[in-house]
């Protein structure tokens, strides 16, 4: 009797990947340190309890579905009692969510979701709302971004953020605003993208922690080797994704409109978008179909705020002509009187 009540207890206390056995010995370097950058939730248990064989399967659960966004540890407060004197735990089995800024004790349901979504809420946000400068460039720094139409940025980023946080390689940025889905040329809810100088690709893998971590080292190592390579001059033809990126926007839109291919200007086109990418403009293409109907074959730069246009016939003249729309020197026509419409867009 006693050898399998003995057996039944090591069954459920074997300390499996992910979950990390603390001891007096290895608790500094998994928890103490570990925390500055992430969250461990701690789970004090006897090994003979019956209570705490019942609940260590779904903590072991709630491990393995985490994916390393959180370290889960387990420690016998018999084994090891100054560890459990630490947290003023006298009873087994008790948790404790331990965070850089302290620890709380946890006393909700006793469910792997329930471990899952308390530990999740402490995780820090490392990172950083990004600007017009993290767009692609000859300058911009290796960086991975998160763009969403969420409020609140998800756990798995939060915990990416964490993880690459003293990584001087690779920034980790987000942004919350649908001026940058357009910027990234970025149609989905949710998406990530990782730039590098002028590369801008997009993951195509699940939005979960370890498929990202390691998409974002293999990048590191590779800026070619994750996701798809995009121009960063994207393609718009219709007038309600024309209202949304270049009206009040907050950026001036530059038109390629209905040149052939065999024009070889696109390559031209797009090194002048790589060089202004960091000013004031967007830059954008059409051929057969174009958001305004009576667009012709040439180029067009739409004002930002207010209804006016420019228009130019050749390449060899955008460039002098985006030098004016900074220097405030460019001769802008209203949009009607361009295309001959008595309707606003």
């Amino acid at each position: 009797m006693f050898f399998l009540f003995f057996t039944s207890v090591i069954s459920y206390f074997p300390f499996e990947e992910p979950i990390i056995e603390g001891t007096t010995d290895n608790w500094v370097d998994e928890v103490t340190d570990f925390v500055e950058n992430s969250v461990c939730f701690v789970m004090f248990i006897q090994k003979r309890s019956p209570r705490s064989k019942a609940l260590f399967p779904d903590f072991q659960e709630a491990a393995n579905r985490s994916l390393g966004m959180v370290k889960f540890v387990s420690v016998d407060i018999k084994e090891h009692p100054k560890v459990a004197y630490l947290y003023t735990v006298r009873a087994a089995p008790s948790f404790r969510i331990v965070h850089s800024k302290g620890d709380v004790e946890y006393k909700g349901e006793k469910t792997a979701d329930a471990f899952m979504d308390a530990a999740f809420k402490y995780i820090p946000l490392k990172s950083h709302p990004i600007d017009d400068s993290w767009a692609p460039s000859p300058q911009a720094a290796m960086s991975a971004i998160l763009l969403t139409n969420k409020k609140v940025v998800p756990p798995f980023w939060a915990a990416i953020s964490c993880n690459f946080s003293e990584n001087s390689k690779i920034r980790i940025g987000h942004a919350k605003n649908s001026q940058f889905m357009s910027l990234f040329q970025i149609r989905s809810s949710q998406a990530v993208v990782f730039v590098y100088k002028d590369i801008l690709s997009v993951y195509e893998g699940p939005l979960v922690f370890d498929d990202l971590r390691k998409s974002i080292l293999s990048f590191i190592e590779n800026p070619k080797s994750s996701g798809n390579e995009i121009s960063i001059v994207s393609e718009l033809t219709s007038e309600r994704d024309f209202e949304k990126a270049c009206r009040n926007a907050g950026k001036i839109c530059v038109f390629e409109s209905r040149i052939p291919k065999e024009d070889q200007v696109e390559e031209k086109f797009t090194e002048i978008a790589k060089t202004n990418i960091n000013g004031p403009f967007k830059f954008f293409k059409c051929n057969e179909k174009c958001p305004i109907e009576k667009m012709k074959k040439g180029f067009y730069i739409f004002h930002a705020k207010r209804p006016n246009v420019i228009f130019v016939e050749s390449i060899d003249d955008i460039s002098a002509t985006l030098d004016r729309v900074i220097d405030g020197g460019a001769k802008w026509k209203k949009i009607d009187e361009e295309f001959e419409i008595n309707d606003e867009i």
